[in-house]
């Protein structure tokens, strides 16, 4: 298979964050073993992906809901910083 760059670093944003569908994430998957072991560009490009999603987790974890139980909903609670 040929694997066009701009799909596999697609694949791998969405695999990063954990957004993939299970037919994207088993496509995310053969990427990962087929293609990025031998393309330092992916590589590269799924270390950066991955350590933007752990840095989206520490920043969302700093943020807490106030304004009952169902949520955000418009006009309703507001956001704060723990």
């Amino acid at each position: 298979m040929t694997w066009d760059h701009e799909r596999v670093e697609q694949l791998l944003a969405g695999h990063a964050l954990g957004v993939l569908d299970d037919d994207e994430a088993a496509l995310a998957e053969r990427a990962l073993v087929e293609h990025v072991p031998e393309c330092s560009r992916c590589r590269r490009a799924l270390s950066e992906y991955e350590a933007l999603a752990g840095d989206l987790a520490l920043a969302a974890g700093t943020f807490s809901w106030r304004g009952g139980s169902n949520g955000p909903r418009p006009g309703r609670g507001s956001w704060s910083r723990r």
